[in-house]
């Protein structure tokens, strides 16, 4: 399988598509996911800086080893904090939720996608950003099947096939719209239903998108210091 340059995941916010988040295929089968004008200040150490991107890789060992999942930052001078790294056991799980976003306003021209990117772009999404607002749940997977779920749906879903990896995205728009956003770093440590599973159902995918939901919007409602803000 041909190595992506990148896959960009695009919403239709009041006609435009803005980028909400890009999947690069490494070599070996890596992946890295990135939020990308996500710029907010973050204390480290003694020093105040400028976070620039939100950074999630899923790293992948032979079938009997642990998949790692890492969360990163990377800051205005070009360096690159890890946060976070999940050991997850892949003989116990096959899918893990890796984060979960209601989107700030996206109307700034900073969120726009690049007209002419040779890039592989999927849309996710179509809203009115005066009225609505959208939330959205990234899942890994690995050697797991998608069982499709019939009936009307209020969230809308996209599978994003790699070499090692497949990547889930389940989005719904919301009522009314947000500003500030809210961005939820799930901890692959915590079971989701159906992730032991050899195929996961759509319905399991979206009721965890629903459950990160309520959470953010709870959030959302909140007074959040600097560090804990995501764009």
């Amino acid at each position: 399988m041909p190595i992506h340059k990148e896959t960009i995941v695009t919403a239709a916010c009041g006609g435009i598509d803005k980028e909400l988040l890009c999947i690069r295929e490494l070599p070996g089968g890596d992946l890295l996911l990135t939020l990308r004008n996500a710029e907010y200040p973050i204390l480290i150490g003694k020093k105040t800086q400028r976070v620039v991107e939100q950074r999630y890789s899923l790293h992948q060992g032979p079938p009997s080893q642990d998949v790692t999942i890492k969360h990163s930052l990377r800051l205005s001078s070009g360096r690159i904090v890890t946060l976070a790294s999940f050991a997850c056991d892949s003989a116990a799980a096959r899918a893990w939720p890796i984060f979960s976003r209601l989107v700030p306003d996206l109307r700034p021209h900073r969120f726009d996608h690049r007209a002419g990117a040779p890039d592989d772009a999927v849309r996710i999404a179509a809203y009115d950003p005066a009225v609505a607002g959208l939330c959205y749940s990234v899942v890994a997977h690995r050697h797991q099947k998608i069982a499709l779920s019939r009936g009307n749906r209020a969230a809308a879903l996209a599978h994003l096939a790699f070499a090692e990896f497949d990547i889930s995205i389940v989005a719904r728009v919301t009522d009314g719209p947000s500003d500030d956003g809210a961005l939820m770093h799930h901890r692959a440590s915590v079971d989701m239903p159906g992730a032991a599973e050899a195929a996961i159902s759509e319905l399991q995918l979206v009721a965890q998108m629903e459950s990160a939901l309520r959470q953010l919007e709870i959030a959302g409602e909140r007074t959040a210091p600097p560090r804990q803000m995501a764009g």
